[in-house]
């Protein structure tokens, strides 16, 4: 038990810096952007209202636009609603529900702390080629009249336009973005990152090594995808798993998919998806995309066992890293007290009584 707590301790203070960066990069992405997400993609996407043209330069700026957001498949919900409904097409859509989710800043830092560049950086490249694949699907195979117009987005005024937005300082801009980085994200984040570090340490520890060198094949990959597509899972919370599953024998290709599969959807926003936008969509939409992910994850493994290249960054948490400067000590210590602050909250608002008349579709 003492290595346990040990190894959850090394991880935390190891992962504390790029939590902490992550956050400060969505805090300024915010500051940027604003709070109105989708009058900056309406601005940037030139999208008539008065049209919705099955559009792939428009479906390739989404992608490429969704990939640095921080949002989760939850919240991603009522600002891809929104977008539609100011005339993006369908493809375009589900371009945005395929890149968002799979990553953000902090999703990129942690990957590359824990498995890598190679791996930070495949991870947003296959979600973009994966979207693209997608919105070409719906293109054509999609219906552009299929989703419910009289269906109201119960989320809406959470993205309604700020008119003062354009109006306020620099100054407040930072604080608002900083707010929503170290308040609004970590309340998203909840206690999966702390529990995702945990169940790295108790796999670390507890299970043999090479005990799941047969789970990589197609039936492990299959399960992995039954396990994942359901399940609500960021892409910050399977990150700490990563590594522990890779030490103990899934190739990276399995790895892959593991943290690409469960950030793609949940059951709660496949249904809401259906709902808002129909059978066919989502089931051009979640089929194509987990049938790309089960085939990247195969292309991943030829590429490390073509190039060599190092996946693991950091395979027993603290390893190599025992002796940190002052500064990265801090910061880890800060991102740690962060992930155990946000667990807190979050473990508070499970079991205190639900407040009916502010509870949200696009709630976790």
């Amino acid at each position: 038990m003492d290595l346990f707590f040990k190894t959850l301790i090394e991880w935390c203070l190891d992962l504390g810096p790029a939590l902490v960066a992550g956050l400060v990069l969505s805090g300024i992405l915010f500051a940027i952007i604003g709070d109105q997400q989708t009058g900056f993609f309406h601005k940037l996407l030139s999208i008539p209202e008065d049209t919705r043209k099955k559009s792939l330069l428009n479906a390739v700026k989404v992608a490429l636009i969704g990939i640095p957001l921080p949002l989760c498949s939850c919240s991603v919900l009522p600002v891809a609603q929104t977008l539609r409904k100011k005339g993006l097409s369908q493809s375009s859509v589900s371009a945005f529900l395929t890149t968002t989710p799979e990553t953000s800043p902090t999703s990129f830092f942690l990957t590359w702390a824990m498995l890598g560049p190679a791996m930070a950086i495949l991870r947003p490249l296959a979600s973009l080629i994966i979207g693209l694949t997608t919105a070409s699907a719906i293109a054509f195979f999609g219906n552009e009249n299929s989703e419910n117009q009289n269906n109201q987005n119960c989320c809406s005024n959470c993205n309604e336009a700020d008119s003062s937005l354009q109006e306020i300082s620099w100054r407040e801009k930072v604080k608002r973005g900083f707010r929503f980085a170290f308040v609004g994200v970590l309340d998203d984040f909840g206690y999966w990152p702390l529990l995702g570090l945990a169940l790295g340490a108790a796999v670390t520890v507890w299970v043999p090594m090479g005990a799941l060198e047969n789970a990589s094949g197609l039936l492990g990959r299959l399960g992995i995808i039954l396990i994942s597509v359901p399940i609500y899972v960021c892409a910050e919370s399977s990150t700490p798993l990563a590594p522990s599953l890779l030490a103990k024998g899934l190739t990276p290709g399995a790895v892959f998919l593991f943290l690409i599969a469960g950030p793609l959807s949940n059951l709660s926003s496949i249904l809401s998806l259906k709902k808002v936008f129909g059978t066919r969509f989502i089931t051009i939409h979640i089929g194509v995309n987990t049938l790309m992910a089960l085939l990247l994850s195969y292309a991943i493994d030829l590429l490390y066992k073509q190039f060599a290249w190092s996946l693991v960054a950091n395979t027993m948490p603290g390893e190599g890293h025992h002796e940190r400067s002052t500064f990265l000590l801090i910061i880890g210590v800060l991102g740690t007290g962060l992930l155990i602050h946000s667990s807190f909250k979050a473990i508070k608002k499970n079991f205190s009584k639900p407040d009916q008349s502010k509870e949200s579709c696009c709630s976790d």
